[in-house]
């Protein structure tokens, strides 16, 4: 398996101006809440990442906030989801700001996609969506001003647009 990483890369490295690494599985929300260690498994990760850094290379990042299902908040490393009262509250935008501050430092991307697929959380949580909104333009305004040359977005899917199974939904 380390040997296909290794020729990915190598790949990349040969073939390519820009590429992405992309973090959805899980988010150290105690750590980042409680300020205790950080999980081995998380820092390995990112740091397993870093060392692959290819010179000469734009790097896009793509964090996830959310569930694969895009339902709700992403799970930490043991399995639990953090408890909140609303999405929005501060602790959970200072952990998730703490979170992209680390990815940030660590794999320096040139773009960050703060969070991926986020229309989906409409179509499956509309009431979490509200939250969602008033959320992201704190964490974005606080990323950016850390981080001046990053450039910022979030992602969304485009087949609920297409073959739509929900209505237009309004901003």
């Amino acid at each position: 398996e380390q040997e296909d990483v290794d020729d990915t890369y190598q790949f990349i490295a040969d073939h390519a101006d820009i590429y992405s690494h992309h973090l959805d599985d899980k988010i150290p929300w105690d750590a980042w809440i409680n300020g205790t260690a950080l999980p081995a498994a998380f820092v390995n990760d990112i740091a397993g990442r870093k060392s692959k850094k290819i010179a000469g290379h734009q790097r896009l990042v793509s964090v996830s906030i959310l569930t694969s299902t895009r339902g709700d908040v992403i799970e930490d490393y043991d399995g639990q989801s953090p408890s909140y009262d609303s999405l929005n509250e501060q602790r959970m935008e200072d952990a998730f700001v703490k979170h992209l501050e680390y990815v940030i430092d660590e794999l320096e991307p040139h773009y960050l996609v703060m969070a991926m697929e986020v229309n989906e959380l409409f179509i499956h949580n509309p009431s979490l969506w509200e939250e969602y909104k008033k959320l992201m333009p704190a964490v974005r305004s606080r990323i950016k001003v850390k981080y001046p040359n990053v450039l910022l977005s979030e992602s969304m899917t485009l087949h609920n647009w297409y073959q739509a199974n929900v209505g237009n939904p309004t901003a």
